[in-house]
C-alpha cells in the first residue's frame, strides 16, 4: 500500500507540477499576445497619423502654391483676361485631386475647414482671372480671407493630428 501512495502522491505532485506549468504559460501566451495587440494598434493608429500628416500636409502646401501663383499673375499687367485665366486655372488643377483625398479621409472635423479654405482660394483665383489687381481693395479682402480660412484648416488639422494649435498673427 505504501507503494502505491508514493506513486500516487508522485504522480498528483506531478501533475500539479505540469497543471501550474501550463496554466502560468498560457497566462505568459495571454500576456505577450495582448502586448502585441496594443503594440498593432499604436503602429496602426501611428501609420493611420502619418498618413493624414501627409495628406494634411500636401493639401496646404498645393493650395499656397496656386495661390501664391495667382497672385504673381494678379501682378501681370501685360497679360490678358484669358492667359490669366488660363494660368489661374492650370496652376489649381493639382489641388482637387487632394481635396478629394482630404474628403474621404478626414473627419468633418478637418473637412468643413479644409473645403471653406479650399474655396476661398479658388475664389481667389477666379476674382485675378476677372482682373482683380494686387493693388484692388478686392485684394486685401481676399487676402485677410485666406488667411482666417488657411488658419482654421490648420487648427482643426493640427487637433485631428493631437498637436498643439498655432499662434494666430
Amino acid at each position: 500500500m505504501t507503494q502505491w501512495t508514493t506513486l500516487l502522491a508522485t504522480l498528483l505532485g506531478a501533475g500539479v507540477a505540469m497543471g501550474t506549468s501550463l496554466l502560468a504559460e498560457a497566462r505568459k501566451d495571454h500576456r505577450q499576445l495582448l502586448l502585441e495587440s496594443r503594440k498593432h494598434e499604436r503602429d496602426v493608429t501611428s501609420e493611420w497619423r502619418n498618413t493624414r500628416r501627409d495628406l494634411y500636409a500636401g493639401f496646404l502646401a498645393v493650395l499656397t502654391q496656386a495661390r501664391s501663383e495667382s497672385r504673381h499673375l494678379s501682378e501681370d499687367t501685360e497679360m490678358s483676361e484669358a492667359e490669366r485665366t488660363q494660368l489661374g486655372r492650370r496652376a489649381f488643377v493639382p489641388c482637387y485631386e487632394l481635396r478629394y483625398q482630404v474628403e474621404l479621409f478626414a473627419p468633418a472635423e478637418v473637412v468643413n475647414p479644409a473645403l471653406a479654405y479650399f474655396r476661398c482660394v479658388r475664389g481667389f483665383r477666379d476674382a485675378v482671372g476677372r482682373g482683380m489687381r494686387h493693388t484692388d481693395q478686392e485684394f486685401e479682402h481676399h487676402a485677410e480671407q485666406m488667411k482666417n480660412t488657411l488658419a482654421d484648416a490648420r487648427d482643426a488639422m493640427r487637433t485631428d493630428l493631437e498637436l498643439s494649435a498655432t499662434a494666430r498673427d
